[in-house]
């Protein structure tokens, strides 16, 4: 049985949790595949929104053009993130080969065409026009994540969502790292700056990190591997600025509100070893994950969260695609540093049994053959000795490992299944 939040408020156990995109969808919060399809609409008629932005006759047909190459690069399955990656690789490439910067590997390798000498050599506005691409698609992304977090409160199954986490709360030291850009576990559990490990800052809008607050022992803790679209720069009318030497960068900041971030700035996160301008600070996207999450906040949280994987036995994935390698290592080696004492659950949707019997969902697959400790057991096949009603949750044959396959929804839904299953 679950506590009562009210209860003793002696140390709990701890209990680590991951959250991917499925955390949020039944909240309405839109996947990668209908932010992308936003993202086409606006990229398709810019002048709605950014009538500043491309006002110049040929920059409709240059926005065209961009989409069909990154397309034909990337194939039918493209999203938001492979265009932002697009977008990333053609800036690098004009400031390589119009200011000489050697450090820029692919600019010595890859020499523009005479079609392209005139936009990436000679032609100044392309680099202002690719800028503005990049500005767009980040602000297109920031508004439909904003949009889904301030209307989640009125969704039908807010109050399930809720009392699914204040469960959690209550009988645990959460530690909940996130992938998503979203506000709903904060709204949830009323946590704010405090628990994602900023402070005020005298002269500044928006709270700034301290790491020692992020690694401090505290109750809960909370860790936007990604960004958040609280996440900005120093905002208009600050006057105090907080340059961060490590990472030769402004620091981001976090914001009460996503008004109040609306009127900040984007961070400068400096370069890569190889010369490659980080973009898009406050909102970890594209396909160079590893090199921006080194930029506070996003090291401190990925180095706490590793250390609390370390210390803890006790992991819940909730939504998580493993699409990130430097996140999937640090969830694959529980059974390494923990052995019989791990307990680890996975929530995800699985659409039995063809999901699992493609490979689309390979990364599953994967981890749960190594949270169970038996790679040789076919554990998609004993969730079907049934037939048509499989286990749910299925569970490893040590009891090592569980899933709940039939969605978030579901498995909120029987929070104190999931709380005992910790609590063994």
């Amino acid at each position: 049985m679950t506590t009562p939040p009210s209860a003793s408020t002696s140390r709990k156990p701890s209990l680590t949790v991951l959250v991917g995109a499925g955390g949020s969808y039944d909240l309405g919060v839109p996947l990668t595949d209908a932010v992308t399809s936003i993202v086409r609409r606006q990229f398709e008629e810019p002048s709605r929104d950014y009538p500043n932005f491309f006002k110049d006759a040929g920059d409709a047909e240059r926005l065209r053009l961009l989409l069909s190459a990154a397309e034909s690069h990337f194939g039918p399955k493209m999203n938001f993130e492979h265009l932002f990656e697009f977008i990333e690789s053609g800036l690098a490439l004009h400031e390589g080969w119009t200011q000489k910067r050697d450090t820029i590997a692919e600019a010595g390798w890859t020499q523009p065409k005479k079609e392209l000498e005139g936009l990436f050599r000679g032609d100044d506005g392309y680099a202002e026009f690719l800028s503005n691409c990049r500005i767009m698609l980040e602000c297109t992304v920031e508004d439909a994540i904003s949009a889904a977090s301030a209307q989640a409160t009125q969704h039908e199954h807010w109050s399930t969502f809720r009392a699914f986490w204040s469960a959690l709360e209550a009988n645990f030291d959460l530690t909940v790292a996130t992938v998503n850009y979203d506000t709903l576990i904060e709204q949830a559990l009323g946590w704010g700056g405090a628990e994602q490990g900023f402070e005020p800052a005298e002269g500044s809008r928006g709270w700034v990190l301290r790491p020692k607050r992020v690694h401090a022992a505290q109750r809960h803790r909370l860790f936007h591997l990604h960004g958040s679209i609280l996440f900005k720069g120093s905002a208009y009318g600050d006057t105090t600025h907080h340059w961060n030497a490590a990472s030769g960068g402004w620091d981001i900041k976090w914001f009460p509100s996503a008004e109040e971030a609306s009127f900040a700035g984007t961070a400068n996160l400096g370069r890569t070893g190889y010369g490659r301008e980080l973009l898009g600070g406050h909102l970890i996207t594209g396909l160079h994950k590893t090199d921006k999450v080194a930029v506070e906040p996003f090291g401190t949280y990925y180095e706490a969260t590793a250390n609390e994987l370390r210390a803890c036995p006790r992991l819940l994935v909730i939504g998580y695609g493993f699409a990130d390698p430097h996140i999937n290592r640090l969830v694959r080696r529980m059974t390494r540093d923990h052995e019989d004492a791990r307990r680890i659950a996975c929530v995800d949707f699985i659409r039995i049994p063809l999901e699992i019997a493609s490979n689309s969902r390979n990364g599953l697959v994967e981890a749960m053959h190594l949270w169970s400790g038996d790679r040789s057991f076919r554990w998609h096949d004993s969730m079907f000795m049934t037939g048509l009603d499989p286990k749910e949750p299925w569970s490893s044959p040590q009891g090592h490992a569980q899933l709940y396959w039939r969605g978030f929804l579901d498995a909120a839904g029987r929070a104190d299944d999931v709380v005992g299953f910790f609590q063994r």
